[in-house]
């Protein structure tokens, strides 16, 4: 099994997501929380399960669908990084735009 680290950004936004369903359904919102971490497992056992994005430039990031939320991980050697959890209906160019180096 690969190691799996989470960035800030990503744990922020599981709790967010969370709390945003808990509102309305706490079973709901249990299930979504599970199945996304769930993933996240799978991923790290099998990072090239995930799939590239066309309207992302960095290459460097795979992405994985669990109901209407993107994981976004990058995988470096033994590895998974967990970078953003989010919205699939959000505009994924801005969050994953390359830094350019000096």
């Amino acid at each position: 099994m690969r190691r799996l680290i989470f960035f800030k950004a990503a744990f922020k936004e599981l709790a967010e997501i969370w709390h945003f369903i808990v509102a309305d359904n706490v079973d709901a919102a249990d299930r979504v929380r599970d199945d996304l971490e769930s993933a996240m497992r799978s991923l790290a056992e099998m990072p090239a399960m995930g799939h590239r994005r066309s309207d992302v430039s960095n290459s460097d990031y795979r992405f994985w669908r669990v109901y209407s939320y993107l994981i976004a991980c990058r995988v470096q050697r033994r590895t998974l990084y967990v970078s953003r959890v989010i919205h699939g209906a959000r505009n994924l160019r801005p969050p994953f735009k390359r830094k350019r180096t000096r």
